[in-house]
């Protein structure tokens, strides 16, 4: 069984794409492909990757509840975990090659960039989700596995005002560069009241009717 899932072809799918997409990255700041500010927009591009691959992978419990499809259930741990690689590669370039691992800069950063609490606890929370992901460490947490990664709910939330603070940008004037960070709040939104139980048997009643 278990052979099985690691030959699924929807996650071998998902981790090779992740993987073209890191390494295009990569080779682009390599070659100096990326414009005048390299380092800025390998940060925007790695953040960006993994808003999406997190959100893509919060939507794979809705998708199966409009669809019936338990087929691409297999995908949520897959899309997750190259979320959390691409948050990673995020970390490493602001912190390595912006702020060259000067820890007097990096202090002083954070004592007036309040986007970058929340990025770090997001990350946090997405390094304790990497970690649990591994059979050994599921194991030894038991019970508590699910508790735990409920938590991807908040670190949802906190990449999105991670993602909008970062730009500078006021949620509630809406000015500013929040367009995308607020369509990713709105997404969020959707698919976090998606999961809500009354919500979920709603949607199966009607997916049920119309079958």
């Amino acid at each position: 069984m278990e052979q099985k899932k690691r030959r699924d072809p929807l996650r071998l799918g998902v981790n090779i794409l992740a993987a073209l997409l890191m390494a295009a990255l990569v080779v682009a700041y390599l070659t100096k492909n990326l414009g005048v500010n390299p380092i800025q927009k390998a940060q925007h591009l790695s953040g960006d990757a993994a808003i999406i691959l997190l959100l893509l992978s919060l939507s794979i419990t809705p998708l199966r509840t409009l669809t019936g499809n338990n087929r691409i259930g297999s995908l949520r741990k897959a899309l997750g975990l190259n979320a959390f690689y691409f948050a990673t590669l995020h970390v490493l370039i602001f912190f390595g090659l912006d702020y060259r691992f000067n820890l007097e800069y990096i202090v002083e950063a954070f004592g007036f960039r309040r986007y970058m609490w929340v990025g770090l606890a997001a990350f946090l929370i997405l390094l304790v989700l990497a970690v649990t992901s591994i059979r050994k460490y599921k194991v030894m947490v038991g019970k508590a596995w699910k508790k735990i990664h409920s938590f991807v709910y908040l670190a949802g939330i906190l990449v999105v005002l991670h993602y909008g603070w970062s730009t500078k940008g006021n949620f509630l004037t809406g000015s500013g560069a929040v367009a995308w960070p607020v369509a990713a709040g709105i997404i969020l939104a959707i698919l976090l009241t998606m999961r809500l139980k009354p919500v979920k048997q709603w949607i199966i009643n009607l997916r049920n009717r119309a079958g």
